[in-house]
C-alpha cells in the first residue's frame, strides 16, 4: 500500500486540538537488553494474543533463552499495544495489570502516554475505524503491509480537555458493557443451541430416537 497524507482527524465536528501521537507518548520506551537472565521465565504476548475486543488473553510462558528473536517490547500498565502488522485486524490492547516479565512481540509498537492525554482514550481513538483505516492507508508491502513507527508517530490525534476525555470513556464504557452483556448472551445460548444440536445427531444415529415416528409427526403422516 502506498503512503495516504489524509488526516484522520478530518471531519470532527468539535474545535478540539489535534496533535500528532508523537507529542502524546513515548513510542517503544524500554528496551528489553539485560532485563533478564536467560534461565527466566517471560510471558510472551504475540499479535495473536490480543483478540477481538482488545484484550490479551493468550499469553506463551518460556524461559527467555527459549524466546523468539520477535521478543523485544517492554511494557506496562497503561501501555497502549499497537499492531504496526496487518493492523485491520484491529490487534490494539491496553495493558492493565501487566506483570514484570510480560514482553511484547516487535509487531507492536508500544505506546507509553504522557500527561496530555488519557491512556483510556487514547486507546479507543486508536481503535476507531478512522484511526485504523489512516494506518492500514500508510502501510507499505502487500502480503505483510506495515507500518513504520516514524510513520505512525506523525498520525493525528483528537485531544479534547481531560474532563471531555473522562467523559467520552465513561459513555463508552457504559455502552460497550451492554453491549458485551448482549453478546454473552447471544454466545451463550449458540453454545446450548449447538449443545442441543450434537445431541439430536446423537440420538439419531444411536437409535435413542425413533426417526420413522419422528418423520410421520414431521410429514403429518397418521
Amino acid at each position: 500500500m502506498t503512503g495516504n497524507t489524509d488526516d484522520p482527524t478530518e471531519g470532527i465536528s468539535h474545535n478540539w486540538d489535534t496533535i500528532r501521537l508523537k507529542y502524546l507518548c513515548d513510542i517503544n520506551p524500554e528496551s528489553i537488553t539485560g532485563k533478564f537472565d536467560e534461565e527466566e521465565t517471560i510471558e510472551y504476548v504475540e499479535i495473536s494474543s490480543v483478540n477481538s475486543r482488545g484484550q490479551i488473553d493468550d499469553v506463551s510462558k518460556m524461559e527467555f533463552s527459549d524466546a523468539p528473536s520477535r521478543a523485544e517490547r517492554m511494557f506496562k500498565h497503561n501501555d497502549i499495544l499497537v499492531s504496526t502488522v496487518r493492523t485491520y485486524l484491529k490487534a490494539i490492547a491496553l495493558a492493565q495489570d501487566t506483570p514484570e516479565n510480560r514482553v511484547a512481540s516487535s509487531g507492536f509498537a508500544v505506546l507509553r502516554p504522557n500527561n496530555r492525554v488519557n491512556p483510556e482514550y487514547l486507546y479507543y481513538v486508536l481503535r476507531s475505524k478512522p484511526f485504523v483505516d489512516w494506518i492500514v492507508a500508510n502501510s507499505e508491502g502487500v502480503s505483510y503491509p506495515a507500518i513504520s513507527t516514524q510513520r505512525l508517530s506523525d498520525m493525528r490525534i483528537p485531544v479534547p480537555d481531560h474532563d471531555t476525555q473522562e467523559n467520552i470513556i465513561e459513555f463508552i464504557n457504559a455502552q460497550v458493557s451492554d453491549i458485551d452483556t448482549l453478546i454473552n448472551k447471544r454466545v451463550e445460548l449458540s453454545g446450548l443451541l449447538y449443545e442441543k444440536r450434537q445431541a439430536l445427531i446423537t440420538a439419531a444415529v444411536t437409535g435413542q430416537i425413533d426417526v420413522s415416528e419422528e418423520k410421520g409427526v414431521i410429514q403429518g403422516d397418521d
